[in-house]
Order: structure tokens, then sequence, then C-alpha cells
């Protein structure tokens, strides 16, 4: 189980730097791009959503959760706190960092929000509002850890909220006050037509087809459709000459082993 979690993350790491390529091939290009966040953001989804130029989010839409998870026989799982969870998680820390100071409004806020996402580790977020033995009044937001070094420093904490629990997931009012999203609308009409100024008859929007649907249903009976497909083959050399059990079972089999081919989602197994 260890050797398969490493080599997850190995896997995680490739395709992390994929879809980075991918990203600064766009803003190379000069192409800039829009995240519309309707619901829900929450793991790869807002990752995704802060590499683009710039986000927006309904009034009631969440962002946030960049825990990374590697998928294993049970399924997805975390990952067990050792060395090398905490390269990814301080790698995965970083990237964020990086998709935030990208944008041009990285602020100290909006970076310690940015980790929180990602590090579980890092416990209760605060926001507060604190007096320095200097005097001066300062707005921060930190962890428990740092929550602690203020008071040990001697700062007065004047005020305190608490945001959430690291993994920090944020709603669309949070989001905005803190500078993740550049403006809250009720639709993607409304977003297009007064922030981006485009009508709305202009938008080509991406639709599910007909195949990516029947694969989406193929893939969740999968493991059904190997079962079947093969007590039907054993059925079938049970049983003199070739007939119906032997054509249902190799239309099972093939049916589970090749519907990825029809969205283009063919691996080796598959080919094999």
């Amino acid at each position: 189980q260890e050797k398969h979690i490493r080599e997850q993350s190995a896997i995680m790491d490739i395709k992390n730097k994929e879809i980075q390529v991918a990203v600064d091939g766009l803003r190379g290009g000069g192409v800039r791009t829009t995240a519309w966040v309707a619901q829900d953001a929450l793991s790869a989804g807002a990752y995704l959503a802060l590499c683009c130029d710039e986000v927006f989010m309904a009034s009631g839409a969440r962002l946030g959760a960049i825990t990374p998870v590697v998928e294993g026989p049970g399924g997805i799982m975390q990952i067990p706190e050792d060395d090398a969870r905490a390269k990814m998680l301080s790698a995965m820390r970083a990237d964020v960092r990086g998709l935030i100071e990208r944008r041009g409004n990285a602020t100290p806020e909006l970076l310690a929000l940015a980790e929180a996402m990602v590090d579980p580790r890092l416990g209760r977020i605060y926001e507060v509002q604190i007096e320095g033995r200097d005097g001066l009044q300062r707005n921060l937001v930190v962890d428990e850890t740092a929550m602690e070094s203020l008071t040990r420093d001697g700062s007065r904490v004047l005020t305190q909220t608490q945001l959430g629990t690291a993994p920090l997931t944020l709603t669309g009012s949070e989001a905005l006050r803190f500078g993740f999203s550049s403006g809250t609308f009720a639709t993607l009409d409304e977003l297009v037509r007064q922030e981006l100024g485009v009508p709305p008859s202009a938008i080509e929007r991406v639709e599910r087809n007909w195949s990516e649907e029947a694969v989406a249903w193929l893939e969740a009976i999968k493991p059904l459709l190997f079962v079947v497909g093969f007590l039907l083959l054993l059925a079938e050399l049970k049983m003199p000459g070739f007939g119906v059990p032997g054509v249902l079972g190799i239309l099972f089999v093939a049916l589970a082993l090749f519907s990825s081919w029809l969205v283009g989602l063919a691996d080796w197994t598959e080919i094999l």
C-alpha cells in the first residue's frame, strides 16, 4: 500500500506539471481565462479556478479544500502521515501560492488563506486584529500556531474571528472579501453581460455529448459488466458449441474494456 501511495504521488506530480504547462501556455498565447463558480469549486475544482486569471462566484458558492489525496484500492483516501505527505503538502502550498501571486493581488492574508486550503495540519484559521508592542494595529490571518506566537510576542489580540478549520473552504462573500473572487453574480449570463461585455447569445457552451453520457453510465457499472461477462464466458466453456452465453459474455467484457474508447480516453490496458 505504501508503494502504491508513492507511485500515485509521483503520478500526481507529473499531472500537476502538465496542468501548469497548459495554463502557462494559455497565458503566453494571450488568452485571458475566467472561472465562474456557480455552486462548488472544491479540491481539483478550486485548483483549476485559481489557475484562471480571475474568478467570479455566485453568492451561495464555495471555494477551497485543495488537499491532495490519492486513489488506492479502496477508492479516494487521505495520504498517511509521513515524510512523503509532508513533502507533497509543502509543494502543493508553494504551487497554490504561485497561482495567487501570478494574478497580481497577492496579500499576506490571501496567501495564508490559500495555504490553509491545502494543508489540514494548520488546524483552526483565525482572522485577528492585533495591537503590537509598538502600538500599531494590524489585521492578520493566522493559524493556531501563529496565534500562540502572537500572544507570546507580547501582541494584544483586539478581535478574533474563526474562519474555519483547515483544509479551509470559503463562501462566495468570504472569497470576495479576501480577494479570491473578483465579483459576485447571480447567473453566468449576468456575469458575461455586465462584467465581460459579451452578449449571452455569443457564448458557445460545451456540453456533454451522448458518448460521454454513455461512458459515464458504463464506467459506473463496469465491475458488474466484468463479473457477468466472465460468468457467461465460463458457462459457454461448459456447454457444447457456441451460443448466446458466449455472445453476451464477449459483449459485456467488450463494453467494460472499450467504453473509454468512445471519448478518446483509452489507455494501454484497453488497447492490450
